[in-house]
């Protein structure tokens, strides 16, 4: 008996084909639809607006890589998505290590304040500030979402902003999930078949 008409080979590669269906779509969705979110692209942060914002350029204590942005007023980036789907956002915060009091940060998706995030200076430095990250999923209800991270505060507060990411939330695909169950429901009955096979013929 060939290999290909062997039910545990069968059963073996449908597996193979259900996981592929599965996760292909996932690994796609996960692309940060953010562009220079970790403020790497050199000495700027375009394509991010900004208002009284500047950049912290080759610090080791930068969330991820070595700059972050350093908000006096705000930044925003316009950014695409679609209609019905909901995407994570994820973030990281600090702020002004010489701020005498708790330093706070705005994040608005769309017109909606998403999240207000609260960092704390106390025995932190420069090399170790001691980022906090946000987690939010969040719904989108047009083509063009504006993303926007401010300071709701006295300037001089400053609050840090790095490692921004927005990407799409995975939802298993009705259909594979279908052709899924039908797969294993053939492979399954092949098996069996299979196995009340006398040996020999």
């Amino acid at each position: 008996m060939s290999n290909r008409s062997n039910p545990k080979w069968l059963l073996r590669s449908l597996c193979v084909l259900l996981t592929y269906c599965l996760v292909a779509p996932r690994a796609n969705a996960q692309q940060n639809i953010v562009h220079n979110g970790s403020f790497e692209s050199g000495f700027t942060l375009s394509p991010w607006t900004t208002s009284g914002t500047g950049l912290f350029a080759g610090f080791e204590g930068a969330a991820d890589g070595l700059n972050f942005a350093d908000i006096g007023g705000f930044l925003y980036q316009d950014l695409a998505t679609t209609p019905g789907l909901t995407y994570h956002l994820r973030f990281a915060m600090a702020g002004n290590i010489n701020w005498p009091g708790l330093i706070t940060m705005e994040t608005l998706w769309g017109n909606t304040i998403a999240a207000e995030t609260t960092w704390n200076p106390a025995g932190h430095s420069i090399n170790n500030l001691g980022w906090i990250y946000t987690d939010i999923d969040l719904a989108a209800d047009s083509s063009l979402t504006r993303l926007t991270f401010e300071n709701p505060g006295a300037s001089n507060q400053q609050p840090f902003l790095d490692a921004v990411s927005v990407v799409v939330v995975p939802e298993p695909s009705a259909m594979s999930l279908l052709a899924g169950l039908f797969l294993c429901m053939g492979a399954t009955r092949a098996a069996a078949r299979g196995r009340n096979q006398p040996n020999g013929r």
